[in-house]
């Protein structure tokens, strides 16, 4: 039979390994938690304008590429919707194109 001061001694040793592991984990844990932080912070605190900008003019460049490679009409003015893109499709009784006349007439 084992020695109980021996296995007494590996309890402990394998309870101290696991509380210096959750340390460890801890304070990991609290430096990403930081890092987190300092990032958000950074990224409220600077200008959206400049960015916004630059991403809407990029997503309206790739959406005007994407209408053209798929042979859609593409609008000259940003959101500007062909007149005849519609009409085409559009009877004189289409209740989904009435909007479209609508407006035609202001």
């Amino acid at each position: 039979m084992a020695d109980p001061h021996d296995a007494l001694a590996r309890f402990r040793a394998v309870a101290d390994a696991a509380v210096e592991q959750g340390r460890r984990a801890v304070g990991e844990a609290r430096e990403s938690g930081a890092a987190f932080d300092r990032e958000a912070r950074r990224l409220t605190q600077r200008p959206h304008d400049q960015d916004h900008g630059r991403a809407e003019a990029d997503l309206r460049a790739a959406a005007k590429d994407f209408r053209a490679r798929a042979g859609l009409p593409v609008p000259d003015a940003p959101g500007a919707r062909p007149a005849d893109a519609a009409s085409e499709f559009a009877g004189p009784d289409d209740e989904d194109f009435s909007q479209l006349r609508i407006l035609r007439k202001l």
